[in-house]
């Protein structure tokens, strides 16, 4: 790599500049992410406390079909808290053949945010009621936003009610496969 004088005055553009920073694909940084927030919450990790705690389960399940037309239900996970007098809601659910799962996040008054662990990883965040695909700053974000969670300390209860985080999340993998 050829070195660069980092003299502005004598730069014609900014386009002058000739060097690459080496940085890993925004695919394998969001992975990397969704690895990480999944692994704080206990989902694919063996945690003290996790998502996937049996009083978290819901009655609700999604039914998914496979490429044979079989179809399996899959159990939800759910939990609420209260942050600063805003509800934080959480649902999840995992497909455990292929070892992928997908993830609901929503702050009261906030929009809704979603991550997929796969192959590959997504996060994506809902608007006008359409889910799109999140730009790393939003990623960036959502992260900073999960971490904060782990320092609240707040108790969670069950998730009451789901039946809009339920549909949302049909949304959300129905997107993740290209059919939305």
């Amino acid at each position: 790599m050829e070195s660069v004088k980092l003299n502005p005055s004598e730069w014609e553009s900014v386009s002058d500049l000739k060097y690459e920073i080496p940085t890993p694909s925004n695919q394998v940084l969001t992975g990397e992410i969704v690895k990480h927030i999944f692994d704080n919450l206990g989902i694919y990790a063996t945690r003290k406390v996790s998502i996937h705690n049996e009083e978290f389960r819901l009655d609700e399940t999604i039914s998914i079909s496979d490429d044979l037309g079989n179809t399996q239900s899959i159990p939800l996970w759910g939990c609420f808290t209260n942050i600063n007098g805003n509800k934080l809601s959480l649902l999840a659910i995992e497909f455990s053949i292929d070892k992928e799962a997908a993830l609901l996040v929503q702050l009261e008054k906030l929009p809704l945010y979603g991550a997929y662990l796969g192959s590959p990883s997504m996060i994506g965040v809902m608007t006008n009621e359409h889910w799109i695909e999140a730009t790393l700053f939003i990623q960036a974000s959502f992260l900073a936003g999960m971490e904060q969670m782990r320092e609240i300390g707040s108790p969670f209860e069950r998730l009451e009610k789901p039946a809009e985080m339920i549909k949302n999340m049909k949304t959300f993998i129905s997107m993740y496969d290209g059919n939305e």
